[in-house]
């Protein structure tokens, strides 16, 4: 569906969206999972053009969902350049990678992420790709005849990044914003990713347009940032409240557990286990809390 002049939503499941910039060229905004290249070469047939147009593919972030189809895009494009931010292109290069650091990790925290988990990522996964052109906050992404600017947005991961096009005041925020109201959020800071929502708060958003949830307009765009700038700053106390009256210190099943309680949303803590080390990591640098030394999980304190 045609969302913005030139700007087309390419509905990939009920859950997941990805965009084309059709204009003198072909610019696709993600390249979904493996197995998706096809839908979205038939609804680029149903323009005209077709994948093998493509000629960049602008990654927002290096998450299975949005990456994992790279290589097929790649394969179908032969003109095609894959982009991203420095600091996703690891993950984007390496898949295996992308599942080790952003999945396996909190089993060391006591809050392992289960095997079906585990294996429903691994299939969203295609072959690592080279990161071609290295995308950085300011640069413009031309369409051919209109260009769009790129925004660094971290929070949801660190190389995050957003296109803004002025002609329209149309957002391409991919994972930029999570719902409030929804599952668990991602950040691997909160307090980047309150910096970030911040930052888009600024622009004169005229519709937001990200792959998880409907399209947001110019008012519904203000009601959802400010939500998630409320949820992030409303963990964040629980957060701190929490370690100020625990005597010895919280692991992070722990924080997750109070994050859960908090919100009601998750159904267990191991679903919370990218939030609350989100916050642990904004106190660790704030100086508010320190890690222990102790044996068994990791765990912190207040530093008193």
């Amino acid at each position: 569906m045609e969302v913005a002049p030139g700007i087309h939503r390419i509905v990939l499941s009920p859950s997941l969206a990805t965009y084309a910039l059709v204009g003198e060229r072909v610019v696709l905004v993600d390249a979904g999972y493996a197995g998706a290249a096809g839908t979205i070469d038939a609804y680029l047939h149903g323009l005209g053009r077709s994948v093998e147009e493509v000629e960049l593919c602008v990654i927002t972030h290096a998450h299975a969902d949005h990456f994992g189809g790279a290589a097929e895009i790649l394969s179908a494009a032969p003109r095609a350049v894959l982009a991203a931010h420095a600091a996703d292109a690891p993950w984007i290069e390496d898949p295996t990678r992308h599942l080790r650091e952003n999945y396996g990790w909190s089993a060391a925290y006591g809050l392992p992420q289960p095997d079906a988990l585990l294996a429903r990522i691994h299939a969203m996964l295609g072959p690592g790709v080279p990161v071609g052109r290295v995308l950085a906050d300011g640069d413009a992404v031309n369409v051919g005849g209109w260009t769009l600017q790129v925004h660094h947005v971290p929070g949801h991961s660190r190389g995050h990044v957003a296109l803004f096009d002025a002609r329209s005041g149309s957002l391409l925020a991919g994972d930029a914003v999570a719902d409030p109201a929804a599952d668990p959020p991602v950040y691997h800071d909160a307090m980047v990713y309150r910096e970030t929502l911040r930052r888009l708060e600024a622009l004169d958003v005229v519709r937001l347009l990200s792959c998880h949830m409907p399209v947001h307009g110019r008012a519904a765009a203000r009601t959802l940032l400010a939500g998630a700038i409320a949820r992030v700053e409303g963990c964040h106390r629980v957060v701190r409240d929490a370690f100020a009256g625990a005597q010895d210190g919280l692991t992070l099943p722990e924080v997750a557990s109070a994050l859960l309680a908090h919100t009601g949303i998750g159904a267990e803590p191991r679903r919370w286990a990218w939030a609350a080390h989100g916050h642990v990591r904004a106190l660790e640098t704030e100086g508010a809390i320190a890690r222990r030394s102790a044996g068994g999980l990791p765990a912190w304190e207040v530093r008193r």
